[in-house]
């Protein structure tokens, strides 16, 4: 997709929904839908505008004042009809009466999901392979059949703007701190000797130097601005009297640039995040929480950490990543989404 420039197109941004959407199937599904190798199917596109409009309208009715608990406004009726566009299901029993399964024709993530479905019941029925570990929907399958469906469609709604939002964030800070680019290049090129060479869960277990520039890239260039949570009891923080039922937002963004808790906040320094180099003293490890904490940790964690240090991998190993544009617009819509022209430069390495 690169011009004579070697640049992406300006909707990189969107290039990467792509991915994120393939990747999530493949992950949890055991699935290509072949979005990045073939046609993709045209309801990819509407679904993209949806997940825009779902993430906008969330900011604009939960985040802005509005009456839509009293009255329901026109942005809220929107609000649901996007919804009901994404994950249009009726009745999940009927899923498993095979006479009544072809009744359904979900038009987007619904759709996909359905696919994955059907596969796992070919699947049931002849000899799978025994040596292969099963996918996220066939484990859950196996516990709870409506569940199973439930879940793998919010991995695929809530990881296609979250992922790609973070690895565009992981790539521009690498394209525009070239020194450390070049470090983790160089410990890249220790396990990936050539650029074919299979990228593994053993290579991709001793990594330190790449899990600190993705820590350090969520620091300074946040995808969430925090979270929110509501008390389940009274408690008293810092003087201060919280009711049960209380909404609680940490504004993780201010902590990350707070100079009390990281020292030259606005600069993207992997370093701090190393183990063998010396902490600061008022390290908290609780000054860093983009996933979350505790029982609600963000579920997709680990899916997200493995999408975002893979592609970063591959492209570093095989690209000098450059940036020659003003730095992207940063818009806050539930998250915070890049915009603008978005051209990241890749030039081939030279071996």
């Amino acid at each position: 997709m690169r011009d004579v420039n070697l640049e992406t197109p300006a909707n990189f941004v969107y290039q990467l929904n792509i991915w994120a959407l393939e990747s999530i199937s493949y992950i949890t599904m055991d699935m290509r839908l072949g979005l990045l190798t073939e046609k993709p199917d045209p309801i990819v596109d509407k679904l993209m505008l949806a997940l825009k409009d779902f993430f906008q309208l969330s900011y604009e009715l939960d985040f802005q004042p509005s009456v839509w608990k009293i009255y329901k406004t026109p942005k809220y009726s929107r609000f649901i009809e996007t919804m009901d566009f994404m994950n249009e299901y009726e009745d999940f029993s009927l899923y498993f009466h095979p006479e009544l399964r072809l009744l359904f024709f979900h038009r987007t993530v619904g759709k996909f999901v359905d696919k994955g479905v059907s596969n796992l019941m070919k699947k049931d029925k002849k000899d799978g392979d025994k040596t292969k570990d099963d996918s996220i929907l066939e484990k859950l399958y196996e516990i709870d059949k409506n569940f199973a469906v439930s879940m793998i469609l919010d991995f695929m709604l809530a990881g296609v703007d979250t992922t790609s939002s973070g690895v565009f964030m992981v790539l521009y800070n690498l394209a525009t701190n070239q020194e450390k680019q070049d470090i983790l290049r160089e410990e890249l090129l220790k396990i990936l000797p050539e650029k074919d060479t299979p990228l593994t869960k053993e290579k991709m277990s001793s990594l330190p130097y790449l899990r600190a520039c993705v820590k350090e890239a969520l620091r300074v260039t946040p995808v969430a601005i925090g979270n929110i949570r509501t008390t389940g009891r009274n408690i008293v923080l810092k003087g201060y009297q919280i009711p049960k039922k209380t909404d609680v937002l940490m504004n993780n963004q201010a902590v990350h640039l707070d100079e009390k808790y990281f020292p030259q906040p606005n600069s993207f320094l992997p370093e701090r995040w190393l183990r063998s180099e010396e902490k600061h003293e008022n390290y908290n490890p609780f000054s860093y929480l983009p996933f979350g904490f505790g029982s609600r940790n963000c579920v997709g964690r680990r899916f997200a950490e493995m999408e975002i240090e893979s592609l970063v991998t591959r492209l570093v190993r095989n690209y000098h990543l450059e940036w020659h544009h003003p730095a992207p617009e940063i818009h806050f819509r539930t998250l915070y989404i890049p915009h603008g022209v978005l051209k990241l430069r890749l030039r081939e390495l030279v071996e």
